[in-house]
């Protein structure tokens, strides 16, 4: 873990070594920067996400707004979850560290954010918080609260975070590395 400055922020980040991050760095959130064609590769729906979600295109809050949002907060810290490939596409393997990255984020919703009172974090993929999604049912999402949106869907370059954060970004084929974003205010 990078070291911070101050004793709340040294809490959150041993909480998120505690919640299972491989490492995390604080972020400048102003210096976050926002490309709009991202949402031109959701809708070619690569993932298989696209339109079957609240939190995802073509559903997911608009791109100026999640952009207000995120550099709103005068805080960031960037985490990451890590593991192993068996082999170049394990998908397996790709999706229990996907799970691992939901875990934390759904830790930081339930356990930081209340104590803050204020905060959201940007993970991977659709939000997977409840287990069967209000979206298949055709109703509203059950916990706006605590949805997880994805950094891809709020346009953020995951690479430039990295950079920005000081957080490697290892070509490893061996290894996959998903990211996350929790902004905050003290």
């Amino acid at each position: 873990m990078h070291s911070t400055k101050t004793r709340e922020e040294l809490e959150i980040f041993n909480e998120l070594v505690a919640f299972g991050a491989s490492d995390a760095s604080p972020v400048p959130t102003g210096q976050l920067r926002f490309n709009k064609v991202y949402r031109k590769y959701c809708a070619q729906n690569l993932c298989g996400n696209f339109g079957k979600s609240w939190t995802c295109p073509p559903y997911a809050d608009p791109i100026d707004s999640l952009a207000r949002e995120i550099t709103g907060y005068g805080k960031g810290i960037v985490f990451t979850a890590a593991g192993s490939l068996r082999f170049a596409v394990d998908w397996k393997s790709m999706m229990k560290v996907s799970d691992a990255l939901n875990k934390i984020c759904f830790r930081i919703m339930d356990d930081i954010v209340p104590r803050l009172g204020n905060g959201t974090v940007f993970g991977y993929g659709p939000c997977k918080y409840c287990e069967k999604c209000s979206f298949f049912l055709d109703e509203p999402c059950r916990f706006p609260d605590k949805k997880v949106r994805s950094l891809e869907g709020a346009c953020l370059d995951v690479t430039g975070l990295a950079e920005l954060s000081g957080l490697e970004v290892k070509d490893d084929p061996n290894r996959i590395t998903f990211f996350g974003l929790f902004v905050f205010d003290l």
